[in-house]
């Protein structure tokens, strides 16, 4: 992705409308009675969003939740003019406690949010059926606006479209409470907690060559892998980072220097930065740590807190590609964006923008911002525009104002 110029014809036409067109649409849903649990009717409910209200032309039961129209309206502060659009995959929500066929309504807009990033797509609920998401651990881009999440609870991998439709499901004997991914080239590697192994697959669910890691891991988390083909892999359990070749075989421990006041409390998650640089979230001590390519220290950066820069056990993170820094920092329910040299630069989303407790974030080449997130457990993915006004030459981009 090449940062924002003031010439992009496609820019320029965000910036001109604050949100995407209201507009009628015939969609199928399914509606289940409570009369009749079992009971299910598919029916076409027509319908068209008025300023600050939505009417339903049906007479029949309503299957849009108060909620999902209340965070339409929230969004539109000129009706005439502003714009939503409600993607082909809607659908109706449900509480988190309880199993659904459906998740929430897929919400498609391109909305300024306090000021540092568009929120672009929300899908995703809790549930057990297909499309739902128990615990989403952890997440990763694929390509063309796709997606893959961990889930932990629901022991499968879901690969999910650009539009949020769930359009693949790993499930078998082996990913048993997944927990991190990494993308190499076409391959999935995972993490089992419950197996304590790696798993390699394909993007369709196959195994590429045979898994790895009996008897090397206690409670395998985070991984990921650097350009020459070596796997870093996080023990939250046994406390350490450990660098291991294609095949599985362990090369060596990334550790602390002994004069440091810390040592590995539980490491989470890790990333390897487009500069080769190895940096890992440790939740216990409330600090991201960076390391060269070759597992040497270079610096730390975080405290326990929740001023700017600090972080309250910090989860998931991922670099874009000047190499800065994005920390799902988990009890301030936020992300905050550092820069290569682990130096604050501004919180990107927040609990205002609707994030609770992130876990899994992951950041694709054209900047969207993938986050797994929940008020109990990550049940929700949401993904926000950053959109960078600075030219190519400039290392920390300045999101859209």
């Amino acid at each position: 992705m090449r940062p924002y110029k003031s010439g992009d014809k496609d820019m320029e036409k965000i910036e001109e409308k604050q949100v995407m067109e209201v507009f009628s649409t015939d969609v199928e849903q399914k509606c289940i009675y409570p009369s009749n649990p079992k009971f299910k009717e598919k029916r076409s409910t027509s319908f068209s969003l008025l300023p600050f209200r939505l009417k339903q032309k049906s007479k029949r039961k309503r299957c849009v939740s108060t909620s999902d129209i209340a965070e339409i309206e929230e969004h539109v502060s000129e009706p005439e003019s502003d714009k939503v659009m409600l993607s082909d995959d809607f659908s109706t929500s449900s509480s988190e406690g309880e199993d659904s066929d459906c998740g929430h309504v897929n919400i498609s807009f391109e909305q300024e949010v306090n000021g540092h990033a568009l929120l672009y797509k929300t899908f995703g609920c809790h549930g057990t059926r297909e499309g739902n998401i128990k615990d989403g651990s952890d997440i990763s881009y694929l390509d063309k606006g796709r997606c893959i999440v961990a889930d932990l609870l629901n022991c499968r991998l879901n690969i999910f479209s650009k539009s949020g439709r769930n359009t693949l499901t790993i499930q078998n004997e082996d990913t048993i409470e997944p927990w991190g991914i990494a993308i190499h080239e076409d391959i999935v590697l995972v993490t089992s907690r419950r197996k304590k192994l790696v798993l390699k697959l394909s993007q369709t669910g196959d195994f590429e060559e045979s898994s790895f890691g009996d008897s090397l891991f206690q409670d395998p988390c985070g991984i990921a892998t650097t350009q020459d083909h070596r796997i870093i892999i996080t023990d939250i359990q046994a406390m350490k980072v450990s660098i291991h070749d294609w095949s599985g075989k362990w090369l060596d421990d990334i550790c602390l220097p002994d004069n440091h006041d810390l040592q590995f409390k539980t490491p989470r998650y890790v990333t390897v930065s487009p500069l080769g640089d190895i940096i890992v979230s440790d939740s216990g001590n409330h600090q991201i740590y960076i390391f060269s390519s070759s597992g040497n220290f270079k610096k730390t950066f975080g405290c326990y807190g929740s001023n700017d820069g600090q972080l309250k056990v910090p989860y998931g993170i991922c670099c874009d590609k000047f190499g800065n820094i994005f920390v799902a920092d988990h009890y301030n329910d936020r992300i905050s964006f550092f820069s290569k040299d682990g130096e604050f630069v501004r919180q990107v989303v927040t609990k205002h923008d609707g994030i609770f407790h992130p876990q899994g974030i992951s950041i694709s080449p054209d900047m969207k911002l993938f986050i797994t997130h929940g008020s109990l457990k990550a049940c929700e993915v949401k993904v926000f525009n950053l959109i960078s006004r600075f030219k190519e030459k400039d290392v920390i981009p300045v999101f859209h104002l």
